[in-house]
């Protein structure tokens, strides 16, 4: 979100009640609560530029994505797996990312956080001695950001 802000987008997202504000806190213009409604209903039929799927959803290309991007314009990004991609009807095009360390894009980003456009958000910070409660928290998918190990202090 914040990435896509300062890079001058306008930010639809997606979370739960329970994150509104914070992602609105965070830059996003417009927040769809998805366990009250779907995303691909509540935006205007070929209205978007470009999905971000961070949220993996394995079938929003062949279904959800054809009815919001844009025609021949329209650009799919998912983090996931696509199950059985379809041609898109619409002319839209689809890509996966697999992360790997880029010192261009670092360095872009390290600009982002220097110029106060990007800030980390930490959910919680544990000693090392407290790893397993972490994780716990880490596997419930609840936290409201990142979640520190401290391995020593300073």
């Amino acid at each position: 979100i914040q990435i896509a802000k300062a890079l001058g987008a306008e930010v639809v997202a997606t979370c739960s009640h329970r994150n509104v504000e914070l992602v609105k806190s965070l830059g996003a213009d417009q927040v769809i609560d998805y366990t009250t409604a779907n995303w691909s209903e509540v935006l205007a039929e070929h209205s978007v530029d470009l999905v971000y799927d961070c949220g993996v959803e394995s079938q929003s290309w062949n279904d959800a994505a054809q009815k919001v991007l844009k025609e021949q314009t329209g650009i799919f990004v998912t983090i996931g797996v696509i199950d059985k991609p379809i041609d898109s009807p619409i002319g839209a095009t689809q890509n996966q990312i697999f992360n790997a360390p880029c010192t261009e894009y670092l360095l872009e980003l390290k600009k982002l956080i220097e110029a106060g456009q990007v800030k980390t958000v930490i959910d919680s910070v544990h000693p090392l001695e407290n790893l397993v409660e972490a994780m716990k928290i880490c596997m419930s998918h609840r936290a409201k950001g990142k979640i520190i190990i401290e391995v020593a202090k300073d």
